[in-house]
């Protein structure tokens, strides 16, 4: 576990932090498999980084206060509801929808991609830390992703020229991911 006491270093953070790894196919299939998977979660602080297994590349650093399951899986405002949400397979997200259409539109973006969502156990204290500083290093995807929404109209309640009810991602001029880069590729092999 890494605590506040100590300093937060990228290479101590990937050297000798304990890393856990879920496999995660951003398909019908795959969401099951990883809610089976997280389920056993300590519900400690982590912070997570969410990769592209094929690639290495970063898609998104973040942090809960009550572990993998319960951010990911649990939460109905959580990512995979935000994942089905996008993809029509339930109506969990619908009340969020409309405040974070990036969220969704991002997640859209992710279907049928084979990922590998990373964790490290931190103290309360030190993830909001931890998380910044592999943020600042690997620079994810998720990051140029939201900039880029902001300037393609991207606003609460519309995608484009559309409403986040319609579940419509394809207007001319949103986002996409394949050209997004993130900083520094993950040096952990993915499943």
């Amino acid at each position: 576990m890494i605590t506040i006491d100590e300093t937060i270093t990228v290479p101590r953070i990937l050297e000798d932090a304990y890393w856990e790894s879920y496999p995660l196919e951003l398909t019908d299939e795959g969401v099951r498999r990883f809610k089976t998977q997280t389920q056993s979660d300590s519900r400690k602080p982590i912070v997570y980084v969410h990769v592209e297994s094929r690639t290495g590349r970063v898609l998104r650093i973040g942090y809960s206060s009550e572990g993998i399951y319960y951010r990911w899986t649990k939460n109905t405002n959580g990512h995979i509801a935000t994942f089905e949400w996008a993809m029509k397979l339930s109506q969990t997200y619908k009340g969020m929808a409309p405040r974070f259409p990036q969220y969704v539109l991002f997640f859209n973006r992710l279907v049928n991609m084979k990922t590998t969502v990373w964790t490290v156990e931190c103290c309360d204290q030190s993830a909001k830390v931890v998380e910044k500083v592999l943020t600042d290093a690997f620079t994810p995807v998720w990051e140029q992703f939201n900039s880029r929404c902001r300037s393609a109209s991207v606003r609460p309640g519309q995608i484009g020229s559309l409403t986040v009810n319609d579940r419509t991602y394809s207007a001319p001029g949103l986002p996409e991911l394949r050209e997004l880069k993130s900083g520094r590729i993950w040096p952990f092999e993915c499943n």
